[in-house]
């Protein structure tokens, strides 16, 4: 049996592919890249880290179990195409009763359709395949061979039992019913009824299957058997013609869960019975493999979960990879707080400059927006000591400029005010950061020239903007102030 693999970077997610060159597994949230090819949107996948191609894994690494899918094989008929196939048909049945060859059309159109049922599984399609009433000359074919399967085996048994006794007829009875599930799967593999008849290709099947062929023929028994039971014990008063409704409907509804049960096998032990699985066509179902059941599976990673995987990484020496886990996760994910104050710290531990700068300026942009002033003007100046012509938005910029002169570092607080003034005169926040320096100036830095200049400015080039009216009042208070103190 394949044994599952997991991707490096999401421990609850399956990996879809692998990078020989550095031996990373890649679930598809990682790896995929979608690119238009004359027209199609087609999906590809990359090593992320080596950007070069990954090799696809074998399906079972994402493909569950059979039993482990029990329920969803009996939801599955009740899709919309198998529901109204499973309705339609025995309506039909019943409306044209008595009508030659009517019977014989609709058991073509219903093993058609659950052969189909069958060869979409096995390709990786959980949804249901359309219904199609148009019968072809492959279509009969296809039908009678199916027939052939059990109808020839059965005349050999009967010929065994009549010669030999009844004793070793039951025998053969029991090992045909054993090998029937594999004689069909040979068919749909290789659609040569001979193949298919040859015991040494089901014995060889079955074995290559290993001991859940026997799970399944044990759960194909019982749906053989279930509809007999059910009208054991709910038909006994039904009218003729519910009771012929009830019964097909039900056979349908057995039949249809069969073959998806065979064709879910075949998919998932595609390798060792030699059928062949087409990449791109899986992929494009593979997504409804993944648990439905498991959160990791139904929502993007945590924050707690991606900061507890790179805690790991980082103990483990593994720096670079703690730095790419964030980095892909803040680029998927959007920007978040602490995932964003981890990254910008491990860049700056690891002396990682000029990446730290770069992130520094969406992460000071998140620090502004959620007012966070001391760390703000903490990682303003740790990139301006790195690098004095780091710019940041020009938002950001100016609150912390701000920030500073509140804080009581008017110095620093004017420099960056002032670099906004140089930078966006242009900016809706100019006349903002012009009348803050000016009060920096008069009140924390002793420079009431420099303040009337700044407020004087204001009022001679926005004559009609709001804090005009302020930069009026402001400078007559100081104005006053200059009295009184003569």
């Amino acid at each position: 049996m394949v044994m599952a693999d997991f991707c490096t970077y999401h421990p609850g997610k399956r990996a879809w592919c692998y990078c020989d060159k550095c031996g990373s597994y890649y679930c598809s949230d990682c790896a995929k890249r979608t690119r238009t090819v004359y027209g199609t949107a087609k999906d590809f996948f990359f090593c992320p880290k080596c950007n070069i191609p990954a090799e696809m894994l074998s399906v079972g690494s994402f493909v569950d179990p059979f039993w482990k899918r029990l329920p969803k094989f009996f939801a599955y008929p009740f899709q919309l195409r198998p529901l109204g196939f499973i309705l339609i048909l025995p309506l039909i049945a019943v409306l044209l009763k008595g009508i030659p060859l009517v019977p014989f059309f609709l058991f073509v159109i219903q093993m058609k359709y659950c052969f189909d049922v069958l060869r979409n599984t096995a390709n990786g399609g959980l949804k249901a395949p359309e219904v199609s009433c148009s019968i072809e000359l492959d279509d009969i074919a296809m039908v009678f061979k199916q027939i052939s399967v059990v109808v020839v085996p059965l005349i050999v048994v009967e010929v065994i039992s009549n010669t030999f006794g009844a004793g070793l007829g039951i025998l053969c009875i029991g090992l045909l019913l054993l090998l029937v599930p594999a004689m069909i799967i040979v068919l749909a593999n290789s659609h040569s009824l001979l193949s298919a008849l040859n015991p040494i290709h089901s014995i060889r099947l079955a074995t290559r299957i290993g001991a859940s062929y026997l799970l399944m023929c044990l759960f194909l028994l019982l749906l053989l058997f279930a509809p007999g039971f059910l009208l054991k014990f709910a038909g006994g008063n039904m009218p003729e013609r519910l009771l012929l409704f009830v019964t097909y409907a039900a056979t349908l509804y057995y039949t249809v869960i069969s073959y998806n049960l065979m064709g879910y096998v075949m998919l998932q032990r595609h390798e060792e019975i030699g059928y062949e699985v087409h990449a791109d066509e899986f992929t494009e179902q593979g997504e409804a493999f993944k648990d439905e059941d498991s959160p990791a599976s139904k929502e993007r990673e945590s924050v707690e979960t991606v900061i507890d995987r790179t805690e790991t990484l980082i103990r483990a020496g593994r720096t670079d990879d703690a730095q790419w886990v964030m980095e892909n996760w803040l680029r998927t994910k959007g920007p978040d707080k602490t995932v964003s104050e981890r990254y910008y710290n491990l860049l700056k531990v690891t002396r990682k400059t000029p990446e730290m700068l770069s992130h520094a300026k969406a992460y000071l942009n998140i620090l502004v927006e959620a007012d966070k002033k001391d760390a703000a003007c903490t990682v303003y100046k740790e990139c301006i000591s790195c690098d004095p012509g780091f710019a940041p938005s020009p938002e950001a910029l100016f609150k912390v400029g701000q920030w500073q002169m509140d804080a009581g570092d008017p110095k620093s607080g004017a420099e960056a005010l002032v670099r906004f003034l140089k930078t966006n005169k242009e900016h809706r926040l100019a006349p903002n950061a012009c009348f803050v320096l000016a009060r920096g100036f008069n009140e924390k830095m002793n420079n009431s020239a420099r303040a009337e200049q700044l407020l004087k400015a204001i009022i001679q080039n926005l004559p009609y903007h709001d804090l005009a009216i302020h930069a009026q009042r402001y400078l007559d208070e100081m104005s006053k102030k200059k009295v009184q103190t003569v």
